[in-house]
């Protein structure tokens, strides 16, 4: 599941003109841990096919 999530980011950076990546503490990602939780509970291997996420006009 890792990997495909990895893919799908690598894909999913070639939208941006530029693009940080940056570490935050574990407790401050509830919300990614939700949908990873989801997607394991729904057997599902890749996330939702997004855009773009947050401050998107």
């Amino acid at each position: 599941m890792r990997g495909a999530i990895i893919w799908d980011i690598q894909q999913l950076k070639r939208s941006f003109h530029s693009i940080q990546f940056k570490q935050i503490p574990r407790y401050a990602n509830i919300l990614a841990h939700s949908l990873a939780m989801d997607c394991l509970k729904n057997g599902r291997e890749k996330l939702p096919n997004w855009k773009c996420v947050g401050g998107c006009q």
